[in-house]
């Protein structure tokens, strides 16, 4: 009888490898995550250009600091001064009665502290509102009102 030959495999186990491949990427991915999230560094948002001005019914909700350095919060809603709670309901009832999705434009003074926006669009989310733009200046404008304090 013929000697039978046994055959060995001399190459790499590969799906205990690509097992433990998978376990690395998986480590990597998730501490990734972490390692990435920047929310505790503090950032000075720069200024922002107005790359193009749209022109659609929109409601103007504002927020300002009065007298500057004060610390003294002030509402408007379409340039009329009221409280921040009245201001809600009354933007509710406006987006009610409009169009679905109509535009809520905020407009914060650049000395108001970030805090004061941020509670401002959430009472605007809270009333209903489902598009919100902030309101930004162009250099053009800022040039204008430069050459305008000038004179």
């Amino acid at each position: 009888m013929p000697e039978r030959l046994e055959h060995r495999s001399l190459g790499v186990p590969i799906i205990p490898m690509a097992g433990v491949a998978l376990v690395i990427v998986l480590m990597m991915m998730i501490t990734a995550q972490e390692l990435m999230s920047h929310e505790d560094t503090p950032v000075n948002v720069p200024q922002t250009e107005t790359l193009q001005k749209k022109t659609e019914d929109a409601v103007t909700i504002a927020v300002m600091e009065s007298p500057p350095n004060s610390g003294e919060k002030k509402f408007f809603y379409n340039d009329k001064e009221m409280s921040l709670d009245h201001l809600q309901i009354k933007l509710k009832d406006t987006l009610n009665k409009a169009e679905v999705g109509m535009l809520v434009v905020i407009r914060a003074d650049s000395s108001a502290p970030s805090e004061w926006v941020i509670e401002l669009l959430g009472k605007a989310k809270e009333a209903g509102a489902q598009r919100v733009a902030l309101a930004t200046k162009g250099h053009e404008a800022k040039k204008e009102e430069d050459e305008e304090e000038e004179k």
